[in-house]
């Protein structure tokens, strides 16, 4: 259980990035945050990990005080992957990034190679096992930043654009990841603009905006039509569009907001062919 409780943080310079921010995020759920630049997102997820510490109020993670933590013990039960996958990446190797990881939460070395070569096959970075992170692309840089941190297994995980600068192959890969992860009931929240990663993984939605939390709420509930996307100025994506015009017209899935390209091909055609069956 994650707990804001009239959460503000104020930088040194005055700014107020988040205004008496107050929500639960239960265990397992998989919650996408929105919002312009500047709205608090980044600064909210960093008081989850203890990173910031708040100016007023509390943050409770699993029953403890992040204003009470270290951020070595945060690291241990949550997971934040940067925007800038840069800013997290030190190591001479790939494989170093995930063996330091592992170390620091107590994986004895005989286990640890083994741990490594698992979660480098789950994100397609065998092949870049003993290169150096730096000389890799950004969106290869990214995915060493998210094995760097899955391998430790923690109950949170926090994502800053997690899809950004990946190959349509790779996101999908990204996409089962977190999946995965939902399945063993961990917690999963992405700071995102891609509505359509959004709308198939999501179960919650908290805008932000000036600080505050401006719309909680369903993701079926919040793209039904195209009122939330305005207000952050968010073009609605051809795939999202789509799902409007098929609900307007009556083709229906168990959740349809969920389905990708092919899953929505899919049901168009299985309605085609419905009612191929009743006229004939």
């Amino acid at each position: 259980m994650i707990e804001f409780n009239s959460v503000s943080y104020q930088y040194p310079d005055g700014a107020l990035a988040l205004n008496n921010v107050s929500l639960r995020i239960k265990d397992g759920a998989f919650v996408a945050i929105l919002g312009k630049n500047g709205a608090g997102k980044t600064t909210f997820v960093k008081c989850i990990n203890g990173l910031i510490k708040p100016t007023k109020g509390s943050v409770i993670v699993d029953h403890l005080n992040t204003r009470n933590e270290s951020v070595a013990q945060m690291a241990k039960r949550v997971g934040l992957v940067f925007q800038n996958s840069d800013n997290q990446l030190f190591a001479s190797s790939v494989k170093d990034e995930l063996d330091f990881s592992l170390k620091n939460v107590g994986i004895p070395e005989t286990e640890r190679e083994e741990t490594i070569d698992e979660t480098l096959r789950t994100l397609n970075l065998t092949g870049f096992k003993e290169k150096s992170p730096f000389l890799l692309s950004g969106g290869e840089r990214k995915r060493v930043a998210f094995a760097s941190l899955i391998c430790m297994d923690q109950n949170i995980f926090i994502a800053d654009e997690p899809t950004q600068g990946q190959d349509e192959i790779q996101r999908k890969n990204i996409e089962l990841l977190l999946q995965k992860m939902q399945e063993k009931r961990k917690t999963v929240i992405v700071i995102t603009h891609d509505v359509d990663f959004i709308t198939r993984l999501a179960t919650r939605v908290l805008i932000f905006d000036e600080g505050r939390i401006m719309i909680d709420g369903s993701v079926d509930d919040m793209f039904k039509s195209s009122r939330v996307l305005d207000l952050i100025h968010v073009q609605p994506t051809q795939e999202l569009m789509l799902k409007w015009l098929l609900q307007e017209k009556g083709i229906t899935a168990s959740r349809p907001f969920s389905l990708d390209q092919e899953a929505l091909v899919a049901t168009i055609v299985d309605k085609i062919k419905v009612k191929k069956v009743n006229v004939n």
